[in-house]
């Protein structure tokens, strides 16, 4: 679990970060609205279509492989927005950061799940959120310190690639130390779900939330750039 943790704290660096800036980057690039929601829309498409593919692989083939894997395509996204400068760059970043999402974290859950019992399950989970929080806390204070401070004629490239860093320091503790968790004996009993129509309510419950996140997010967030903030684009 300890491996883990670390691993993941430096891959979250720039979640939250990117998460805030993406549509006001974008804006500034010269998007307009249905374009931003394109960027949107396509994480949510890939999701859907790769999330049960990569369940499939994990049970196979091991959790470890996911976590890796995510971990590389987080890397990749650091890459592209380090040396990317157009609106279809920005759309590639966010389709291999579906990818990334999709294969991470149901690897990671799927982690704390096997190493876990009923008397730690929701300790070890809350103390894996902890760890993702600590990484996007540190990393968006690192981003925006740089971005509004003026500390280099190229803010983006210089926070990028220290987000690609931390990125490679994750990618080498997932490599080398996080252990492979597949064949850890279980306590809960495998089988079919049982309360079907529950679950289907519950999914239902989590789409609308979801859609309606992902439908206001990057309309708010230019919404404060257009009236709040100064235009990005000088920045770059």
């Amino acid at each position: 679990m300890r491996e883990l943790k670390r691993s993941i704290y430096f891959i979250s660096f720039p979640m939250s970060f990117i998460g805030f800036i993406l549509p006001i980057y974008a804006s500034s690039l010269g998007a307009n609205i249905m374009e931003i929601g394109y960027m949107y829309s396509i994480f949510a498409f890939i999701s859907i279509i790769i999330r049960p593919i990569v369940g499939n692989l994990i049970d196979k083939k091991g959790r470890k492989i996911g976590i890796v894997i995510g971990i590389m395509f987080y890397t990749i996204v650091n890459v592209i927005f380090l040396f990317g400068t157009s609106i279809g760059h920005l759309l590639i970043a966010r389709i291999i950061q579906s990818i990334a999402a999709s294969f991470l974290w149901i690897s990671v859950d799927t982690f704390i799940s096997d190493i876990s019992n009923k008397s730690n399950r929701g300790k070890n989970f809350g103390t894996m959120d902890e760890s993702i929080t600590k990484g996007q806390m540190v990393g968006s204070f690192i981003g925006f310190t740089i971005l509004f401070n003026n500390y280099s004629d190229n803010p983006f490239q210089l926070i990028f690639t220290i987000f690609l860093i931390t990125g490679l320091i994750g990618l080498y503790y997932g490599i080398k130390s996080v252990p492979e968790t597949i064949h850890f004996e279980r306590e809960y009993e495998e089988g079919n779900i049982k309360d079907k129509k529950t679950l289907g309510r519950f999914l239902i419950i989590i789409g609308v939330i979801s859609f309606i996140s992902s439908l206001t997010a990057p309309i708010y967030l230019i919404y404060l750039k257009d009236n709040i903030t100064n235009n990005l684009s000088s920045k770059r």
